[in-house]
């Protein structure tokens, strides 16, 4: 009677294994992940984010709607006859993919830092001097004036020495010279007006008289603590259940394969067909259910980059999980071919 209770309890121990395993194995890829800058900053450069960003802002300037200002729309009409070949060298002039990607990540490593700490506000600070001294820089003015070279001569409408900087047309030659000092004006005017470092936390912080946003923020980083603390300690209880199979269940090392392997194999064996097709499932959902339900002056590009993204993020999130699975399962399918090769414990002689 005593064996058969301790069987029955070693196989309700190893039912719950696997159940508890599989969502334990996803919770630790997840939690002690979700909340590291790495998970992120690897994201965004598998994803060429960088290199792509005068993409992103060749299609946003393109899907800005007209404004009733003069000024504004006159501004954007010339920001709209730029081509992408335009946009990326102004882009790798002034903001190259590598000082975009430094920042990025040291922001990304500031957030997630506060975090796992225990300043009550973020402080995300953002370094402009390099910006500022490419403004100024003479392959700035040389990259604006390859730019003008490119463009169809100036009309006398189109161009009125001392106006505003030329952008759709080429001034005459005997103009340029002038269009060169304006142009080094207005780039050290604009270097002047940017500061060397900018807390991206500050003024925003500092005009939320309602308290939200710090509450917000708060709030986000109780909840990504506390499930940090369940990916640690979560997979707590599946191995206590293996204990618990192994107390009540093994008489033997062949045994313990048995009762080991079986479960484990399991486990591993769901966690993998569950981990295999969720990021292809997220990546269909965002893209047929989600983007659908989206704006339609939302740029095309800026939703394509989302999507990749959000889908590499997920591969992040259960790649871990497909490889502790695969790990588990293998180890598991092993232990039982193997069991074989090992004796059974003899079975105690009945008395007649």
């Amino acid at each position: 009677m005593l064996r058969f209770l301790a069987r029955f309890l070693a196989v309700i121990g190893a039912i719950l294994f696997v159940l508890t395993a599989v969502p334990a194995i996803f919770l630790h890829s997840a939690g002690t992940r979700v909340a590291q800058a790495a998970t992120y900053q690897q994201a965004l450069a598998a994803e060429g984010i960088y290199a792509r960003l005068p993409a992103f802002a060749s299609d946003l300037v393109a899907h800005i709607p007209a404004s009733p200002n003069q000024a504004t729309q006159s501004s954007l009409d010339l920001l709209r006859q730029l081509t992408p070949a335009d946009w990326d060298t102004l882009s790798g002039t002034v903001l190259p993919a590598s000082y975009l990607q430094a920042q990025t990540e040291s922001a990304l490593d500031q957030f997630c830092g506060w975090l796992h700490s225990s300043e009550p506000t973020p402080t995300v600070k953002v370094g402009f001097a390099e910006v500022k001294r490419r403004l100024v820089a003479p392959e700035t003015e040389a990259a604006y004036v390859r730019f003008l070279e490119g463009r169809p001569p100036c009309t006398d409408q189109q161009y009125q020495p001392g106006g505003d900087l030329p952008l759709a047309c080429r001034p005459p030659a005997a103009q340029m010279a002038q269009v060169r000092d304006g142009f080094r004006r207005a780039m050290q005017s604009a270097a002047e007006g940017i500061p060397d470092t900018l807390d991206l936390f500050a003024q925003p912080l500092t005009r939320d008289q309602s308290g939200n946003l710090r509450r917000g923020l708060t709030l986000l980083r109780e909840k990504l603590n506390y499930l940090e603390w369940l990916a640690v300690w979560g997979p707590v209880v599946p191995a206590a259940l293996l204990l618990l199979v192994a107390l009540f269940g093994v008489r033997s090392f062949r045994g313990l394969l048995l009762w080991w392997g079986i479960p484990c194999l399991l486990a591993g064996g769901a966690t993998v067909l569950f981990a295999l097709p969720t990021a292809p499932a997220a990546n269909w959902m965002f893209t047929h259910v989600i983007v659908p339900q989206l704006p339609k002056e939302i740029p095309a590009a800026t939703l394509a980059a989302v999507v990749g993204l959000v889908t590499a993020v997920v591969q992040q999130l259960l790649g871990a999980a497909l490889k502790v699975g695969a790990v588990l399962a293998l180890g598991g399918l092993g232990a039982v071919i193997v069991s074989p090769f090992f004796k059974a414990k003899p079975q105690p002689v009945a008395a007649t």
